[in-house]
């Protein structure tokens, strides 16, 4: 986030994997955004597609176009992995993206946001904790933001948190359950 950037509301989840650090880190970076995100919560749409995007969601500066239900398209771009292409090492991994270009009536109260997915090796299971930063497009947007991503957003994760830790928690015999816990920050 830039000198400039106003501070806004700001979202946690966690939730656990069952499976070890490097599986569900190979998992997630193959991960369709549109069985992490099937189902509307309030004003915010489901995900439709993803364009732009071949392969591996894990280099830093690759982007691409998430659709949502409504029409609306945001702009993601990778800020930040640990590690790239590449099998977690000492016992954690990290994932960094901006999201930016919001369109409609979102884009009238925030200017970009900044997610983030740690994964930390917990024995046979991965502690996954996902963060999720708003930037209000004025200080007088701030209130209405932070009003929506409580009532709404911190829903909207921990669903997209329960499937993530489903499809990356599963083995190809065995399907694992995950569970999610969501807590502000």
């Amino acid at each position: 986030m830039g000198a400039d950037a106003i501070s806004g509301p700001k979202a946690v989840v966690t939730g656990t994997a069952h499976g070890a650090l490097a599986e569900v880190w190979e998992r997630f970076v193959f991960v369709e955004l549109p069985d992490v995100f099937p189902n509307p919560k309030g004003p915010i749409p489901a995900v439709v597609a993803v364009e732009d995007q071949d392969g591996r969601w894990d280099t830093v500066g690759r982007s691409r176009t998430v659709v949502l239900a409504d029409g609306m398209r945001v702009h993601e771009e990778i800020t930040h992995s640990n590690p790239t292409g590449g099998a977690p090492a000492q016992g954690r991994a990290e994932f960094g993206y901006t999201v930016s270009n919001f369109t409609g009536p979102l884009s009238w109260l925030v200017r970009e946001a900044h997610g983030t997915w740690v994964f930390e090796d917990q024995g046979p299971d991965t502690h996954i904790t996902w963060t999720y930063q708003f930037c209000p497009t004025h200080t007088l947007a701030r209130p209405l933001a932070a009003a929506i991503i409580m009532l709404f957003w911190q829903r909207y994760m921990r669903d997209g948190m329960q499937n993530v830790t489903r499809i990356t928690g599963q083995s190809k015999t065995q399907t694992g359950s995950g569970s999610a816990t969501p807590r502000t920050a």
